[in-house]
């Protein structure tokens, strides 16, 4: 029986070679039954690393990546931060940039680790009546910014993370989205709270359906069932050591499986030790701050 075919799309940066790797390994070993055609846009002026991991991936799975270069310069005025780099803007143009014989495809951020089957993403019929321009989670602080997005005149009752995307191209290119999603970011530039997710939320309102959470998990604790896909959303990201997040375990399990899992990643020291414990400990006893509760004593 032939494979379904699905559209992979990957933006980053030099910052997110090694997460981008982990993210795209993950996906291939749990999904082999899928066609997968993964794209990968990056701003690498040197892309030698990434002509390394596709020579790894066909000796590894057979296949290749489809590695496309894509300058970010045009992004440089708009906000970014510790964890949203300019590369995250990319996303934005996703339709202009890919082949024109491409129509949907799945979007993952560098900070995702595909645990389980994404097969019922490869249905061709899922966009079969052209109804959405995408498919999204809703984001776990959704309903506080319905209500910031009512202040700025934006009325929408589904404020969706942008983490991972089930896109409609096709619908895209008939919105003339890219363009259109420019002038949206520039137009509220000093109002981004949350960098292109705004963008895209503000653009894409009532334009866009809901995708099952289990596809995108944002959680701070392990759930009954594992999900198909963890987003490890925020600025603590399991490849941090003093991060303690409940399924870092995961992301450790598919490092082992890259070219870079001999590879010290980070600088490890006294501090750093005593944070992680610190927040352990924390996260243990149920407090936020040790601050907090002793002031709490003298109210």
């Amino acid at each position: 029986m032939k494979k379904q075919q699905l559209n992979i799309f990957y933006t980053l940066d030099e910052n997110f070679v090694i997460p981008f790797t982990v993210s795209m390994i993950s996906l291939i070993e749990n999904n082999k039954d899928i066609d997968l055609n993964i794209r990968v846009i990056h701003s690498l002026k040197n892309d030698k690393v990434l002509k390394e991991i596709n020579e790894y991936v066909f000796n590894r799975y057979g296949f290749q990546l489809n590695l496309q270069y894509f300058s970010t310069d045009q992004f440089g005025k708009l906000p970014t931060s510790s964890f949203i780099s300019k590369a995250s803007y990319t996303r934005l143009l996703i339709s202009d940039i890919v082949p024109e014989n491409i129509f949907s495809g799945l979007y993952l951020d560098c900070d995702t680790v595909v645990t389980g089957s994404i097969r019922e993403l490869a249905d061709p019929g899922l966009f079969m009546d052209n109804e959405y321009c995408l498919l999204a989670a809703e984001d776990l602080n959704g309903k506080e910014n319905v209500e910031r997005f009512a202040e700025l005149g934006v009325k929408t009752q589904f404020y969706f993370n942008t983490g991972v995307l089930m896109i409609n191209i096709e619908r895209w290119r008939i919105e003339n989205a890219g363009e259109k999603l420019l002038q949206t970011a520039f137009k509220y530039l000093d109002k981004l709270k949350w960098h292109d997710q705004d963008i895209l939320n503000i653009f894409f309102a009532g334009k866009s359906g809901v995708l099952n959470r289990k596809f995108n998990c944002i959680t701070k604790k392990k759930i009954e069932k594992k999900p198909a896909i963890i987003h490890y959303s925020g600025a603590s990201k399991p490849w941090h050591y003093i991060d303690n997040g409940p399924y870092k375990s995961e992301y450790k399990k598919y490092f082992k499986l890259t070219p870079f899992k001999d590879v010290k990643t980070e600088e490890i020291g006294a501090a750093k030790v005593y944070r992680k414990y610190l927040e352990l400990f924390k996260s243990k006893i149920g407090v936020e701050s040790f601050s907090d509760t002793f002031n709490s004593f003298f109210k």
